[in-house]
């Protein structure tokens, strides 16, 4: 036989060997390619729903506060603009939304979700003509123990440029700011603090309305005991009883107009007496006075000025000037927060200048131990101060405030 008609047979033979070979794995090859097309249409698919109900549990809880069926609608539109348009072989989706009281009375959210995502390739097997994907998301909205420190000293109820004007907007400002928790279920206080400092409400969870009429009686007059209304947020907070198993966040909410300008010590004359002093600042710079720690009246004590009393009598070791007391109230003031952060507590503050007066923006940032202030030190309960240059920027500022602790109750 020719050498070249037998190797030409056997090319032959080869070539149809793999002609047979590939024709037998065709099926093989395009099985893999559609497993492989979708079941990824099917994670990718999976993938969108994840991030969609994640999305749509923390948009609705956020606004639970609204009502279930306003937060539900959030919910459901958050959802939508999430997952989009169905995908490519998956059909529409509607999420099931539901709302519960878990333990400890706090709020959960549930959103469940389910795709059927239409297969191209293995459809051909009956059973996986479609595929089925589901998502699941829940969050637990932390119940809150909240106190508000306000200011109501006599530049409050003065006009700008005489005064900062706060009076004529904080109670609406504190209106929608409450309007954004949950009464019956959170816990809110409030105090407000001029020469002297008053529990307005006590801590409660029936605090909306009590607070709102509250905040509109106010009535603007005398100095400014920051130091106060601090000490009182603080034991409004400590008040509450503890629960080990409770999902909480406790905070405290300052706002001033002014100068931490008054402080409050235990002077004898001759025995021992509870007093507050102060009452000027860098602002209005002048003689300190003696004041009634329980109605703000200032005291005649039959000596000419604080400077001698507190020369002949005090248990201070500075004399009694303004400069000393803004110093000292400023300082214990940031003493006070930072021992409400040591038991847990955020802090948070608002301030109001104005062309007349204005507030002293390192110390509040001290005071919240805002990242961005001076002394800064990361403790896990950091909070934020904001200034307001106008009273018509006041109720911006708690709006921002507002959300950045719906922000820590949902997380």
């Amino acid at each position: 036989m020719n050498p070249f008609t037998f190797r030409q047979k056997k090319q032959r033979l080869c070539h149809g060997s793999t002609l047979l070979t590939f024709v037998l794995l065709l099926p093989v090859v395009f099985l893999f390619v559609g497993l492989a097309i979708d079941f990824g249409t099917a994670y990718i698919t999976s993938a969108s729903l994840a991030k969609s109900v994640d999305a749509a549990c923390l948009a609705g809880m956020r606004n639970h506060y609204q009502g279930v069926a306003q937060a539900t609608a959030v919910a459901t539109a958050e959802f939508a603009v999430n997952y989009g348009h169905p995908r490519w072989g998956a059909g529409p989706v509607t999420p099931i939304i539901t709302f519960s009281i878990g333990a400890n009375n706090n709020i959960v959210l549930t959103i469940t979700a389910t795709a059927t995502v239409n297969t191209f390739f293995i459809r051909l097997i009956p059973q996986y003509k479609t595929l089925t994907v589901n998502a699941k998301a829940q969050a637990t909205r932390a119940n809150l123990i909240m106190a508000l420190a306000l200011d109501r000293s006599g530049s409050m109820g003065i006009a700008p440029p005489a005064g900062s004007g706060g009076g004529a907007v904080l109670p609406g400002a504190v209106t929608d700011f409450i309007n954004n928790f949950e009464n019956g279920i959170d816990t809110v206080g409030m105090c407000s603090f001029a020469s002297s400092v008053t529990n307005n409400v006590r801590i409660d969870t029936n605090f909306e309305t009590p607070i709102i009429n509250a905040a509109n009686a106010l009535v603007y007059s005398g100095a400014t005991f920051t130091m106060g209304g601090l000490s009182n947020a603080a034991m409004m907070i400590a008040s509450v009883p503890a629960n080990a198993n409770a999902n909480v966040i406790k905070v405290c909410v300052l706002f001033t107009d002014g100068y931490a300008n008054t402080c409050q010590n235990v002077f004898n004359i001759p025995t021992a007496t509870l007093l507050n002093f102060g009452g000027f600042d860098v602002t209005n710079p002048g003689t300190p006075q003696w004041l009634s720690p329980a109605t703000g009246a200032k005291l005649n004590l039959g000596l000419s000025t604080p400077t001698q009393f507190a020369a002949s009598s005090c248990r201070c070791s500075q004399t009694v000037t303004w400069q000393n007391v803004s110093a000292d109230a400023e300082y214990r003031c940031i003493q006070i927060a930072n021992a409400m952060r040591a038991n847990g507590v955020y802090v948070y503050c608002v301030g109001l200048s104005s062309s007349a007066g204005g507030v002293n923006q390192t110390f509040l940032r001290q005071v919240a131990n805002d990242p961005s202030g001076p002394g800064y030190v990361s403790t896990g309960y950091d909070g934020i101060a904001l200034v307001a240059t106008s009273p018509a920027e006041v109720n911006q500022m708690f709006e921002v405030i507002a959300s950045k602790i719906l922000l820590r109750l949902t997380q």
